[in-house]
């Protein structure tokens, strides 16, 4: 049986790595989510007898975004985004003179570098601004013009749990994590070994008649585990022991080289197509969670590279929130309805890279023909 082309993370330690500096050091705050480590920072900027805070939130955004300032009782306010994940700053100007904006959120979607310090000169005096960097590796983001930036590490590390908020400008620090027992906590991060485990021995040994069965059970605990931890995240939960020593143990300089590596091939590999494109505004000096591709046909796509082995991914399911109707977000759902990321990780060949790009190329040839 061959092993599948995907995203799948695997455990990997050495005795001891170099954490990378930028989330090891003073205005760093570890939580076990980032869902977590947000819900902390909005509740220790409300006041207590003060109006509800409003905030600036893209139109497509994930659940673990949403969820924290939904909780809290924010006015929500939604901006849209361009065909490669940009803000659309003439929107973004007309809102901040609308309403009065307290936070806001940017996305750096997949990796890619946006323009936070554009961000940041459109909004009001005292709004604060958050970085959103989970879509690359901890600690090797450039800072931007956030007054806050926010990792989560297990996107594109395999670890447990983890995430950083890191303090660069204003606002009140966040409230410290809860750090006694937790039953759901408890059984959340079970089931994340449970997925880093059975998702690490079918990646491994895929020859094994155990490995269907391993890549299934990895599947189901993710799962699992995501709907323990949109339960269990009520209160901000702390960074694990065993995810601490895991990051401690991580081997970060492999891990970001490789993915540069692959992307970076996939770069110089595409061709082009009108069929697809590479999006703008990736770098291949960030360390991505996928290389991001517009699609006009994602689900043709998606089975097509399937059938041969390959497991690329897009996010829609938890990806959508905004109200407003779809003709007034267009241009944001447009993104959330082409997307494509294709694999990319530590685990994977350069003649895993080479296989995916010739299939890709290969599908954009035929839909010319």
């Amino acid at each position: 049986m061959n092993s599948l082309v995907d995203n799948t993370r695997l455990l990997q330690w050495r005795a001891r790595s170099a954490v990378p500096a930028q989330v090891d050091g003073p205005g760093v705050f570890a939580y076990g989510s980032g869902r977590e480590a947000l819900l902390a920072w909005i509740r220790a900027q409300q006041q207590p007898a003060g109006q509800p805070l409003t905030a600036l939130l893209p139109a497509y955004l994930p659940e673990g975004i949403y969820a924290p300032f939904s909780r809290a009782g924010l006015q929500l306010i939604f901006y849209n985004i361009d065909a490669d994940g940009d803000p659309q700053w003439a929107e973004i100007a007309q809102l901040c003179g609308q309403y009065r904006i307290d936070l806001a959120v940017i996305i750096h979607y997949f990796g890619g570098r946006r323009d936070s310090a554009r961000f940041r000169a459109l909004l009001p005096p005292g709004a604060l601004l958050l970085d959103d960097w989970a879509h690359t590796y901890p600690g090797y983001a450039p800072p931007g013009a956030g007054d806050w930036l926010l990792y989560s590490a297990n996107k594109l590390a395999a670890l447990p749990d983890g995430a950083w908020l890191i303090r660069q400008g204003g606002g009140s620090s966040p409230q410290a994590p809860h750090t006694g027992f937790s039953g759901l906590r408890l059984a959340y991060l079970g089931l994340r070994w449970a997925y880093l485990l059975s998702a690490s021995l079918s990646k491994r040994w895929p020859w094994l008649q155990l490995g269907r069965v391993l890549k299934r059970l990895s599947s189901r605990a993710y799962l699992w585990s995501y709907r323990l931890l949109q339960r269990s995240s009520r209160r901000p939960g702390k960074f694990s022991r065993a995810g601490a020593w895991l990051w401690r143990h991580s081997p970060h300089e492999a891990i970001v080289e490789s993915r540069k590596r692959q992307w970076q091939g996939y770069a110089a590999g595409i061709q082009s197509s009108s069929s697809y494109r590479i999006m703008a505004g990736m770098s291949p000096d960030i360390p991505a969670i996928g290389f991001p591709i517009w699609v006009d046909r994602r689900p043709d796509l998606h089975q097509y590279l399937l059938a041969q082995g390959v497991q690329g991914v897009y996010y829609t399911d938890g990806w959508w929130f905004a109200e407003g109707g779809d003709n007034k977000l267009k241009d944001s759902r447009l993104f959330w309805s082409h997307h494509y990321l294709l694999p990319i990780n530590p685990a994977l060949s350069d003649a895993d890279i080479s296989r995916v790009i010739g299939l890709l190329n290969a599908w954009g040839a035929q839909e010319r023909d």
